[in-house]
């Protein structure tokens, strides 16, 4: 690790945000200076160039429907309220929650809300997900009806496709932990839309402004000013 005490100053420039990324080519040059250090000769520090570049994962959108057949009975009395839970899968295997559907009440064929995930959460359309449906517990315990592992595109492929993917559970009876058990349980995916969104910084590329006016009582309507507890 640099100490930066150890190390030779050789300027300093500053700049907001908004100088950087409303260039047309997002390049700003900045003339190196000094304001602390008394070093020789300022005009000799020369120029810094910063560039902006914005991540294309933070404005791609994903719009994904999900629905499920032959969901196998967890409760008692009625049949089963499923959800599902998206989870990205980190480097250590362990998943990472995204997102999630609403509860279907009573419905072993559910239909969902569309989910809507960036690709910033993602990581990328080859990294896989792993897709839970649980059956609602108001406890807090919710069992476990199913799961499949696939990526973006792979899910992207079955809503070209038209094909299912059947749920799969540990099984519960083998020595090894990787052993599963397929259902026939199945999940499809039948709507996938891309999509883009305005950033932070399109705004600002663009010249929004953003003002804020703040006001101060001072008439006493509100009560004697000394006291803390009054606006």
């Amino acid at each position: 690790m640099l100490k930066l005490e150890e190390q030779q100053f050789l300027g300093e420039a500053i700049c907001n945000l908004s100088d950087v990324i409303t260039k047309q080519n997002r390049l700003f040059t900045l003339k190196l200076g000094v304001s602390e250090h008394n070093l020789p000769n300022p005009s000799k520090f020369g120029e810094l160039t910063v560039q902006a570049e914005e991540s294309a994962g933070s404005k791609a959108l994903m719009e994904m429907v999900f629905h499920c057949s032959d969901l196998e009975i967890k409760d008692l009395l009625s049949k089963s309220d499923p959800f599902l839970l998206i989870s990205r899968m980190s480097e250590n295997g362990t998943p990472v929650p995204i997102c999630k559907t609403e509860v279907r009440k009573n419905d072993l064929n559910p239909k969902w809300k569309p989910v809507i995930m960036n690709l910033q959460q993602v990581g990328s359309k080859e990294n896989p997900l792993m897709i839970e449906c649980f059956n609602f517990s108001s406890n807090g315990k919710h069992d476990l009806v199913g799961k499949i592992v696939k990526s973006v595109a792979e899910l992207e492929n079955m809503y070209h496709s038209g094909n299912g993917e059947n749920f799969f559970v540990p099984a519960s009876n083998a020595h090894d932990c990787h052993s599963k058990e397929v259902l026939k349980s199945q999940v499809y995916v039948e709507k996938y839309l891309e999509n883009s969104r305005h950033t932070f910084i399109d705004y600002i590329s663009a010249g929004c402004q953003l003002n804020l006016m703040v006001a101060i009582d001072y008439t006493g309507n509100t009560g004697d000013w000394r006291y803390t507890t009054v606006l």
